[in-house]
C-alpha cells in the first residue's frame, strides 16, 4: 500500500483519544467534589449505556440494516436518522427510566444525581465510541507507516479485503483535522445527554411529570 499517515494525524488522533478518556473521569470528579453527588449513578449510567446502548441496540441494528429493509434505510438520508433517532430513544430513555424507577430510586433525593448519572452514560459513550476508535486508528496507522499492512490485508480476500483496504487508505488520505470532528461532536453531545437524562429523572421521579419520558 502506498503512502503513509501524516504525523499531525497522529497527534490529532492521540489528543482526541486521552481527551475523550479522560472525559468520564473529570465528569465523575467534577460532579462527586464540587457537587457532593453520589458515585453509585455515574456507575449506573455507564451499565446502562453499555447495555441498552453499546449492546441490545447494537444487536437490533445488525437485525435490522442487515437484510433488504436495512437497504433501504442505508438509501435515504433521512429515513436513516429517523430510525438511528427512534432506536436511540427506545434504548436508551427505556434504560435511563428503569434505572431512575430502581436502583437509583433511593439517590432521587439529590437531583444532582441526574447530571452524575448523565456523566457516566455520557461519558462512557463518548470514551467508548469516540476514544477507543481513535486507540485502533493509532494502532493501524502505526502499522501502515511501519511497512505491516500485509499482517492485516493478507489473510483476507474478497469484499473483505476491499473494505480493508479501503480502511487504511482513509487513515492516510484523510485531513488531519478532519479527526478532532468526531470529539467535538462528542463534546455537543454530552448536554444533550445531561438534559436528556435531567428529563428522565423527573418523569420517574413525580408521577405529574411523566409526560417528560415521551
Amino acid at each position: 500500500m502506498n503512502g503513509t499517515v501524516p504525523a499531525l494525524s497522529f497527534v490529532f488522533m492521540a489528543a482526541g483519544a486521552l481527551i475523550a478518556l479522560a472525559i468520564p473521569v473529570l465528569l465523575c470528579l467534577y460532579f462527586r467534589i464540587r457537587k457532593k453527588a453520589d458515585l453509585v449513578p455515574f456507575f449506573i449510567g455507564m451499565a446502562v449505556m453499555f447495555v441498552f446502548a453499546l449492546v441490545l441496540e447494537t444487536l437490533l441494528h445488525q437485525l435490522v440494516l442487515s437484510g433488504s429493509l436495512g437497504k433501504t434505510i442505508r438509501g435515504n438520508i433521512w429515513l436513516y436518522a429517523l430510525y438511528g433517532g427512534l432506536a436511540a430513544a427506545v434504548f436508551e430513555e427505556s434504560g435511563r427510566y428503569l434505572a431512575f424507577r430502581t436502583v437509583l430510586r433511593r439517590y432521587q433525593r439529590r437531583d444532582v444525581n441526574a447530571l452524575m448519572y448523565a456523566a457516566g452514560h455520557g461519558g462512557l459513550e463518548a470514551a467508548f465510541v469516540y476514544g477507543m476508535t481513535m486507540v485502533s486508528n493509532l494502532i493501524l496507522a502505526a502499522m501502515i507507516n511501519m511497512g505491516l499492512t500485509n499482517l492485516l490485508l493478507d489473510p483476507l480476500s474478497g469484499e473483505t479485503l476491499a473494505q480493508g483496504e479501503a480502511q487504511l487508505t482513509a487513515l492516510i488520505e484523510t485531513a488531519p483535522a478532519e479527526y478532532l470532528a468526531g470529539l467535538a461532536e462528542r463534546l455537543l453531545a454530552l448536554p444533550l445527554q445531561g438534559a436528556l437524562s435531567v428529563f428522565v429523572w423527573f418523569a420517574a421521579k413525580r408521577k405529574e411529570k411523566r409526560f417528560l419520558l415521551p
